[in-house]
């Protein structure tokens, strides 16, 4: 039978971590994430999560960093997860009675409640589906992709979608009643796996995407406009606040205003729409304003021609991500005769005078 109380112990070479210690204390965590972790290392890890709220932070990090490359960012209700833990903990025998009161004491330290469910994953690993570390039917998964960062989601029925900078998007773990629903706000590429017998929605508020198997591009505010462009299929939108429903066809664009109720329907180049999800750009003898749209459209800017630049072609080059706009601008000045602006956080294009 377990000591409980050997969690506490450690050497002293544990109390002053260096280089190497830490390096020790990243193996254990990864072991811990991948589900390998020993009882030893088990009381390691959490004497240095209870010996620093820095640490706390740390192992916090790496596990968000964890969640993150998993997609799926499960909610969870702490209290409730916790209540249901210590029900099921007063079934167990003597050891895990043990265990419980050494979370007790734990919790008694001021961890704070990431690290108690930490803490409480680390001695019962089956037992994270009290905390929705687990698949859970019906479950709701929200993901969220932050400034300056792109997501691709995998949806259950394995559909695929980008996610902009900034946006949200929420689906179910698991389908169910004949239609495959999804919740957008931001800006997302979908490509939907063909399925005549399950529609998929895209639920944007008062507007909503119904879809059997095609790629599109939504970009979406709650409080503004809606703009959709379709790149291949067909899609009908609801657009339920004036009662009006389209059926779009490839390279259309449909812009709706929220505050108007005013609808423009457009011919495009869709393709230019879901550029944004590239890692590069490469332009071959291209013309200055397609590049200027491309640009445009990945770097998430407003970019205005002042002048005509249609007569402008023969713009050959690339684009990785992390370059800065303004690099790329100035390097297009000296292989074309142009100059810019910036007024407003809006890129003006003018010819050289």
């Amino acid at each position: 039978m377990r000591n409980t109380g050997r969690v506490f112990f450690v050497s002293s070479v544990l109390l002053n971590m260096e280089t190497e210690n830490l390096n020790h204390i990243d193996k254990i965590i990864v072991r811990y994430l991948d589900g390998k972790l020993t009882l030893k290392e088990e009381d390691e890890l959490l004497f240095w999560l209870k010996s620093d709220k820095a640490n706390q932070q740390k192992f916090l990090s790496k596990y968000n960093a964890w969640a993150s490359s998993m997609v799926e960012k499960y909610q969870f209700d702490s209290h409730k997860g916790f209540n249901d833990f210590l029900k099921k903990i007063n079934d167990r025998k003597d050891e895990a009675n043990k265990k419980s009161t050494m979370i007790r004491m734990i919790i008694k330290t001021s961890l704070g409640i990431a690290s108690v469910v930490i803490a409480l994953v680390l001695l019962f690993p089956e037992l994270r589906e009290s905390f929705n570390l687990e698949k859970k039917k019906n479950h709701m998964v929200e993901v969220f992709s932050m400034t300056n960062e792109k997501k691709h989601i995998l949806l259950p029925d394995s559909s695929m979608v980008w996610l902009n900078a900034g946006g949200k998007l929420e689906f179910p773990q698991q389908y169910e009643d004949g239609v495959r629903t999804v919740r957008l706000h931001g800006e997302a590429y979908f490509e939907i796996k063909k399925d005549k017998t399950k529609p998929f929605v895209v639920d944007l508020g008062t507007e909503k995407i119904i879809v059997t198997g095609t790629s599109f591009n939504v970009k979406c505010n709650y409080n503004k406009e809606t703009e959709i462009t379709l790149l291949d299929g067909n899609i009908r939108v609801d657009l339920d606040l004036i009662g009006k429903k389209i059926d779009m066809r490839p390279n259309e664009k449909i812009s709706y205003s929220k505050n108007t109720g005013s609808v423009t329907i457009e011919f495009v180049d869709a393709s230019i729409y879901n550029i944004w999800i590239k890692e590069q750009l490469n332009f071959d003898n291209d013309k200055l304003s397609y590049v200027l749209e491309c640009m445009e459209k990945w770097y998430g800017v407003d970019i205005q021609p002042v002048d005509s630049l249609n007569q402008i072609n023969g713009i050959t080059f690339s684009v990785k991500k992390g370059e800065q706009i303004k690099e790329v601008l100035d390097a297009i000045c000296h292989i074309a005769p142009i100059e810019y602006k910036i007024k407003n956080n809006k890129y003006y294009i003018a010819r050289k005078k």
